[in-house]
């Protein structure tokens, strides 16, 4: 989930949604499933869906994203739970992240390709470029010893206008593209601009 109190998904949602997911948080360390296994088969589900998008069949696609996107969430509250949180396991998990991204956006642009669009595989490239760069200055930041809690257009609210463009398609779905290419590298300047001010 976001970490911002800036971002479109109010942080009161966001936590009203993980309590909703606490019997699955339960179960899941009841089985012995750890967190990294979810951090895995999140990375499964993305390629799922970016086969399913390259095939041209956004609405199909929207399940594994959904499923990939739970996942995304029940790691780090099952790796809480636990008290199993490691850094490794952070940094395995912001790592998939990034191929999730590029999984998802990859079958985008293949399925405008075969559609003949290329003006659309453009801007299917800038929005994975800046969903990328969101995430790279964050990195940066911490490991420059700075936080980073700012940006309107963070992971959640990425997925969540995902998900509603697959389940909607057509201009819907190209619409929520290109509101991504151009709020992602708006989300990055903040970020940027924030880190200036602090410094």
């Amino acid at each position: 989930m976001s970490d911002s109190p800036n971002g479109i998904l109010p942080v009161r949602f966001e936590r009203w949604f993980e309590g909703l997911l606490q019997p699955a948080v339960r179960s899941f360390s009841r089985w012995g499933i750890t967190p990294n296994t979810l951090t895995l088969a999140s990375l499964v589900f993305a390629l799922a869906a970016g086969i399913l998008l390259a095939f041209s069949l956004p609405l199909w696609a929207l399940i594994p994203v959904i499923i990939m996107g739970l996942c995304d969430i029940l790691d780090g509250q099952v790796a809480r739970h636990n008290h199993t949180a490691s850094q490794f396991g952070a940094i395995l998990d912001s790592s998939l992240d990034r191929y999730t991204e590029f999984l998802i956006l990859a079958g985008l642009g293949v399925h405008y390709f075969a559609a003949g669009e290329p003006w659309w595989i453009l801007v299917t490239a800038l929005a994975l470029v800046g969903s990328f760069e969101i995430s790279y200055i964050k990195a940066r930041a911490e490991g420059a010893g700075q936080r980073c809690p700012v940006g309107l257009l963070q992971r959640s609210e990425r997925l969540v206008l995902l998900g509603l463009a697959l389940l909607l398609g057509g201009w819907a779905l190209k619409a929520v593209l290109a509101l991504m290419a151009v709020m992602a590298h708006y989300t990055a300047l903040q970020r940027l601009l924030y880190l200036r001010k602090i410094s």
